[in-house]
């Protein structure tokens, strides 16, 4: 099995050189692409149709506009064909957990899976944690759809129904 590919979206080439060398320090061959302009980012990413791990700033100074990362994180969490269940992960130096429950409380579907300190060591680990839980959600919707095109006159809850699922476990 192949690992999903780590996008970086980050205005300080600083940090995303030493996200970029975390990485590498436990998987020299996975796929990373950059981007430090957060507009050049999101329209790559809404037209890519794989899954991939996002590692999303939260702040991007010298913008007019204000946008923050956790927009773009909303936006690909609507448009993107794996949004509601894409790995994204806040990197910030000056987030805090007050604001990431408040980020977090209202639109929890819509909002980053995760957050972590820029420059935190144990970001492979994060990376390989988000890629587990993204194959897990995979696998789960995947065996949804796959009930879905089950006939409709095929009774779920029958005796046969329920012992076939428990002999599957």
């Amino acid at each position: 099995m192949s690992m999903l590919p780590v996008v970086i979206v980050d205005d300080e080439i600083d940090s995303i050189n030493a996200t970029v060398n975390f990485i590498r320090n436990r998987w020299a061959n996975r796929d990373i692409a950059t981007y430090l302009d957060l507009d050049e980012a999101g329209e790559a990413l809404i037209e890519r149709k794989e899954p991939f791990i996002l590692l999303l700033d939260h702040d991007f100074k010298g913008r007019s506009d204000d946008f923050k990362g956790e927009m773009l994180a909303r936006v690909l969490r609507r448009r993107h064909p794996w949004g509601l269940i894409l790995p994204i992960c806040y990197l910030s130096g000056r987030f805090d957990d007050k604001e990431w429950r408040d980020l977090t409380e209202e639109n929890a579907h819509l909002a980053p899976t995760s957050y972590v300190r820029k420059g935190t060591r144990n970001i492979a680990d994060l990376v390989e944690h988000l890629e587990m839980l993204f194959l897990a959600a995979q696998a789960s919707w995947q065996e949804q759809q796959m009930l879905a095109v089950v006939d409709a006159d095929d009774d779920p809850w029958s005796e046969a129904a329920l012992d076939s699922e428990g002999s599957s476990s």
